[in-house]
């Protein structure tokens, strides 16, 4: 596989910001056309991405720490399934209520910018800091016979409980599937 290296890059990004009548203005900035699109730059940016896909450096072992970007704190895999074969793990995390509030305000402030209409970080964040928050994260993995992940679903719940005393609940589930690419080899060419 043949690296890209930077110049080669940022040549990429030019000739496809031209190619829609872009200059590097636009970056970081927020498009909506059927759906809301975060015009990246940065190909750091892009490698966080697809390491959110990654599931050959998940450790699946029992007891082995699982971390998660919006829980409070990691939390120990259980075995779910034993035997030959196949396995299942399960961990159960805590949502962060202080990262919670910063991505609702994040959010906040995507909205804003996208109608016309601009709220300020730091608004949007004491706004959704009134608001009382709890939650769960279970992240359940399997495992194929060789013991390499090959899947992993994400399921948040979160209740929300304004400061004017409704509540909300939400409910989200991210999977994550590798699969055989056709006339693959090996597992390493599986995606």
């Amino acid at each position: 596989m043949r690296l890209i290296n930077g110049s080669e890059l940022n040549a990429r990004l030019d000739r496809w910001l031209t190619s829609a009548n872009w200059d590097r203005t636009v970056c970081g900035r927020w498009i909506f056309t059927w759906n809301a699109f975060k015009i990246e730059c940065d190909p750091e940016t892009v490698l966080k991405t697809i390491d959110s896909y990654e599931l050959r450096s998940i450790e699946a072992i029992e007891g082995a720490e699982l971390h998660d970007s919006a829980a409070s704190a990691p939390a120990r895999l259980e075995r779910k399934t034993s035997g030959a074969g196949n396995q299942m793990f399960e961990a159960r995390l805590v949502i962060d209520p202080v990262k919670f509030h910063r991505a609702e305000a994040e959010s906040e402030v995507v909205a804003g910018e996208i109608t016309g209409h601009p709220i300020p970080f730091d608004e949007a964040l004491a706004k959704s800091s009134k608001d009382k928050v709890e939650g769960t994260i279970r992240v359940v993995l399997n495992t194929n016979a060789a013991g390499e992940v090959i899947e992993k679903a994400r399921t948040t719940k979160v209740k929300i409980t304004h400061h004017d005393g409704t509540t909300q609940v939400r409910e989200a589930v991210e999977t994550v599937q590798r699969t055989r690419v056709t006339g693959a080899a090996s597992s390493s060419d599986t995606v």
